[in-house]
């Protein structure tokens, strides 16, 4: 898998929601590649981050950092 790719596919790998091959693939060139594993590491705490957001923020502004979040 080559970084493109794996950036294509970041959001359905933070979901786990990408086929055992692709998974695998993943997970492979995770190992193999800093700047992507740094990239899943930053969009794992993004979405940590956002789930915690105290209720009193305004709906819009977490619906703003969830649109952030699908970037």
């Amino acid at each position: 898998m080559h970084c493109e790719k794996m950036n294509e596919l970041l959001d359905a790998y933070l979901d786990g929601e990408l086929a055992e091959t692709e998974q695998q693939e993943a997970e492979q060139h995770l190992k193999e590649c800093e700047e992507c594993a740094l990239l899943v590491r930053m969009g794992s705490d993004l979405r940590t981050e956002a789930e915690n957001v105290p209720e009193s923020f305004s709906a819009a502004w977490r619906e703003a950092i969830r649109k952030e979040e699908e970037m």
